[in-house]
């Protein structure tokens, strides 16, 4: 579990693992009910799963509310825009799921459109510094796409202290913590991860470690040497920008990562409704698994979201407070 964890951490936060039962019968989830501003991008995720018969066919329709244009309508993922409206309403989707023994399974699922409230605005493209105590609530929820089971709970991320690692590099530990539940129980986690920022605030990784136990980068000025580390958040942030690397650990192992900046789109989180960067990142790794996310910063805060896949699983996080110095 905790490398997971330390995989969706080093993307910039992670999750944990949800119990899998291949023997449940032909089912369809067509994921949580979602609250969301009106004019924002709206993703509709369904999982369906069938042990003895193979899917054909995914179908989205909505059923209910004012009408949207559906986008991959046919696929187990849809999108679409949220109306722009004067007061608050509910849409309500339906998809339907067919396998190759002609059976077919639905489910429902509500968005719950809000009147938007102002959009806070990039204030600075500068990437903010860390310092000591500074603290981030946030949740986070963990699907399994096969049986639709999930696992969530609250996460708390802390800044530390600066530390050195093996090869004298001065690194910040950066630790989240927290506690999930799902169908096979509740687990507790705690990762460490550590950061390395320059004098212009860009973001580095220096390496990851649980209790006595680590993986250490050795911190180069260009991630085209044999020894280069992935550029994670350059700083000032802009549109269009690049970076990929590989990051060379002391244990032989490796990831292999390429990170985007898209575009500048609203978000919706707990704190409220934020202009920010959408990132893109792809990384592999040396034992042979995947992370994709897409990320939503605010350089003054850091990042608001993160909607992950990593090994298969999907992973979401979302800042709830933050406490800064």
């Amino acid at each position: 579990m905790l490398n997971l964890i330390s995989k969706l951490l080093t993307g910039i936060f992670v999750l944990s693992l949800v119990s899998c039962d291949s023997s449940d019968a032909f089912f369809v989830n067509a994921g949580v009910d979602q609250t969301v501003q009106i004019g924002t991008e709206v993703t509709l995720v369904g999982a369906a799963g069938s042990p003895d018969a193979t899917i054909t066919s995914y179908q989205w329709s909505q059923i209910a509310g004012v009408a949207v244009e559906l986008t991959d309508g046919n696929t187990s993922t849809a999108s679409f825009t949220a109306p722009m409206l004067t007061t608050d309403a509910v849409l309500t989707f339906r998809l339907v799921v067919n396998d190759d023994r002609g059976a077919r399974v639905t489910d429902d699922v509500n968005i719950f459109v809000t009147v938007q409230p102002f959009a806070v605005p990039l204030d600075t493209s500068v990437i903010r510094a860390y310092q000591e105590d500074d603290t981030a609530t946030g949740t986070m929820t963990f699907t399994d796409p096969t049986t639709g089971n999930t696992a969530s709970g609250d996460v708390t991320l802390v800044v530390g202290a600066i530390v050195q690692n093996p090869f004298g590099i001065d690194c910040r530990t950066y630790t989240m913590s927290g506690t999930l539940t799902g169908p096979g129980g509740t687990e507790a986690f705690s990762v460490r991860q550590l950061l390395y920022q320059d004098t212009d605030n860009s973001v580095y990784e220096c390496g990851e470690f649980n209790d006595t136990l680590g993986r250490y980068v050795f911190l180069t000025d260009t991630a085209t040497t044999p020894n280069g580390v992935f550029l994670e958040t350059k700083s000032p942030v802009q549109l269009g920008d690049t970076t990929s690397g590989v990051i060379y650990y002391d244990d032989g192992t490796w990831d292999d990562c390429t990170e985007t900046v898209q575009s500048k789109e609203n978000v919706s989180v707990p704190l409220g409704l934020y202009e920010s960067y959408k990132i893109y990142q792809n990384c592999s790794y040396s034992d042979g698994t995947t992370l994709v996310s897409t990320m939503w910063l605010v350089p003054s805060i850091y990042f608001l979201k993160d909607i992950s896949v990593v090994d298969g699983y999907n992973a979401e996080l979302v800042l709830k407070s933050y406490s800064y110095k």
